[in-house]
């Protein structure tokens, strides 16, 4: 008599892995948040800085393909801008954009309930 894989394991992997997957597609947008930040302190530290994508890769100790993303978005929102030759370079197009910018997602209300709130969802 064969008992494994047992039915009710069947069940319970297809109910955890659309949560799983749920989980991974947040963690990936925290991560991509997390590289933006780094990218925005980078150039805000030194705004005069022209690189790759390897080459800041290499500078944030990060996967290339993490901060390529990040940059591509970067990009798209005009913080960055990026030369159109063989080998596509970055650079910050206006270190008061980054300014803004952070100011603006620091605006967004991110915290929970002060002291004596409570927590209300509906």
């Amino acid at each position: 008599m064969n008992f494994w894989p047992c039915p009710c394991l069947i069940t319970w992997r297809k109910r955890v892995r659309p949560v799983a997957g749920k989980i991974n597609e947040e963690l990936d947008q925290i991560l991509q948040s997390v590289v933006r930040i780094e990218l925005l302190t980078f150039f805000q530290a030194n705004p005069h800085t022209r690189d790759t994508a390897d080459g800041l890769a290499l500078r944030l100790h990060r996967p290339r393909h993490q901060v390529e993303m990040a940059l591509n978005a970067l990009s798209a929102l005009g913080i960055l801008e990026m030369s159109s030759r063989r080998v596509t370079i970055y650079r910050l197009r206006n270190s008061d954009l980054i300014t803004s910018y952070l100011q603006e997602q620091a605006g967004k209300d991110i915290s929970g309930p002060t002291c004596g709130q409570d927590w209300t969802f509906g």
